[in-house]
């Protein structure tokens, strides 16, 4: 059976982040298999960080150590369409 673009985007929109407050590091759980790239934006929308991460379903770790304390949006995009971006707050 074939996932249509909807129905990927759906599973996406559940995706949590945690901690949230991050010190260290931000986890994500992942529910399907991807090939993601994940860009994180500052709070004026520069992009601070980017991972290309091809995951089996489970949990993404990112590492957020290099990040200065600051409110981020981490944006999950597969084949240059974004299916999810989540805001976090990193505190150290």
């Amino acid at each position: 059976s074939s996932t249509d673009v909807s129905e990927v985007t759906q599973t996406y929109s559940e995706t949590k982040c945690f901690p949230n407050p991050a010190n260290k590091n931000v986890s994500m759980i992942i529910p399907i298999n991807s090939n993601l790239v994940i860009k994180v934006y500052n709070s004026i929308g520069k992009e601070v960080d980017v991972t290309i991460q091809s995951t089996d379903a489970g949990t993404l770790t990112l590492n957020t150590e290099h990040l200065p304390n600051g409110v981020y949006r981490v944006c999950m995009v597969d084949n240059n369409k974004m299916l999810n971006s989540k805001t976090v707050c990193v505190q150290h």
